[in-house]
């Protein structure tokens, strides 16, 4: 990978134009050859064409005149219809998740569609124009369009039911928890076998022993989010000037302006080479993505949550539909084995030291926010502390256990401060002792209350 071309990429992907772009340009192109062929073919002769054959001129003009007015028509409802849509998702969802509708395939599709059909009846109608004769109508062409608007009307038909159901908060998340999965599945590629039951390896601590903060630094070149970073032209770059190159940042970090993006670690009279190389394997932007950036997800589903609980929209249901997703997200990540901070060479030597996930981090990312406005409500504290509960019974890490129970007490502990009653406090004590038990097995060490 290389970042400046997986930037213009990402850029030229996500956008709203690209589908339909290339959908006009295949339109045009179809409308060539269409017209060509009827240049070619002559449909009064071939018997098995006279069912397309069109009286006169005139006829095939009102017929595509027709299509092409009712299709800008419907593609200006189209764009209201969106517009609506993504109001009401920035509403309910927040502005981070517009990107997601805006990327979205079948909305693209449907406007590619709808433009495409326009296009298409307006190349063939200005061929019709300047035709007299009966036997130069474009037959094939003028059916072509007819197929092209029975295609709109289905279409059309598809993309109501798609805006209708992709409003829908338990689609929203569902989208949301793909992204999610497929960054896990991309940076963190599982095999068969499981995590180990030993604690968490300490990164800091080995990056400590590595690199120092005494390095040459590297700044960025601009404000905005760090959202992909080529670790191999890095190390590409770290072996060809005999370097070691310490990442101070990681996907999804805001920085400013001439904020340290890494350190150079070098001898005299090595590591001379370009710095606008170690730049350029930084890609910057305006927004974070979740391409690299595993937490990015993670914050989506939390804000959906957290507006859930808002005093304004109190929804408890949708926060249960976010803690769900949030669980299965932090399930996922207590079968992960998380990579070693340091990249090597390929003649062993260490290269590159990055900054790498962890569990504690990502679950302070998924729970923080919701436990903090969810103090106020009992039934949503032993709803987090249910799923603390499932996912205990899949730790298999010792430091996984202690981070869960943690979370479980903070939760806990900020609802009973604000308790309505008797009957509230003990559930949530309840619920909190049941998850201790289901972390800690009967002669395990238990930590201090």
């Amino acid at each position: 990978m290389r970042a400046p071309f997986f930037k213009i990429w990402t850029r030229i992907s996500a956008s709203y134009w690209l589908l339909p772009g290339l959908i006009l340009i295949g339109v045009v192109v179809l409308a060539q050859i269409s017209l060509e062929i009827d240049s070619r073919v002559d449909t009064t002769v071939i018997s098995a064409l006279h069912w397309i054959r069109i009286e006169d001129p005139a006829s095939a003009q009102t017929i595509l005149s027709t299509i092409a007015a009712s299709m800008i028509t419907v593609t200006g409802a189209v764009f209201s219809i969106t517009i609506v849509a993504l109001t009401v998702a920035a509403n309910q969802f927040g502005q981070r998740l517009l990107r997601n509708f805006m990327r979205n395939r079948g909305n693209q599709i449907t406007l590619g569609v709808f433009l495409g059909t326009f296009v298409y009846a307006l190349f063939v109608m200005r061929r019709v124009s300047t035709l007299s004769d009966l036997s130069e109508v474009p037959a094939i062409s003028v059916f072509g369009a007819l197929v092209l608007a029975i295609a709109s009307v289905v279409v059309l038909i598809y993309f109501i039911h798609h805006i209708a159901t992709s409003i829908q908060v338990e689609n929203v998340m569902a989208a949301v928890s793909d992204d999610f999965n497929r960054s896990l599945d991309t940076l963190y590629p599982q095999t068969e076998k499981a995590p180990s039951a030993q604690a968490a390896l300490p990164r800091a601590a080995a990056m400590e022993t590595i690199v120092s903060d005494s390095g040459e630094p590297i700044t960025a070149p601009r404000a905005g989010y760090v959202q992909v970073i080529d670790y191999d032209q890095l190390v590409e770059w770290a072996e060809q000037n005999d370097a070691l190159l310490q990442v101070c940042i990681h996907p999804g970090t805001f920085l400013f302006e001439h904020s340290v993006m890494a350190l150079v670690h070098s001898s005299q009279d090595s590591g001379k080479g370009d710095r606008a190389s170690i730049r350029e394997a930084f890609v910057i932007g305006d927004q974070a993505t979740h391409e690299q950036d595993i937490a990015y997800s993670l914050r989506q589903l939390a804000q959906i949550g957290v507006r859930a609980l808002s005093p304004g929209i109190n929804d408890p249901f949708t926060a249960y539909l976010c803690i769900n997703r949030l669980g299965a997200a932090l399930s996922k990540l207590l079968r992960t084995t998380f990579p070693p901070a340091t990249v090597k060479g390929e003649d062993g030597t260490p290269r590159v030291v990055y900054c790498v996930a962890s569990f504690a981090n990502l679950t302070s990312v998924a729970l923080d926010e919701i436990i903090e406005y969810s103090q106020s409500s009992t039934v949503v504290t032993v709803y987090i502390l249910q799923m603390i509960g499932v996912l205990a019974k899949q730790c298999i890490r010792q430091a996984d256990r202690l981070v869960l129970w943690q979370y479980a007490k903070r939760c806990a502990q900020s609802n009973l401060q604000n308790a309505p009653g008797e009957a509230a406090v003990a559930e949530v004590e309840n619920k909190l002792s049941q998850v201790r038990s289901e972390l800690f097995a009967a002669g395990e060490a238990e930590p201090a209350t």
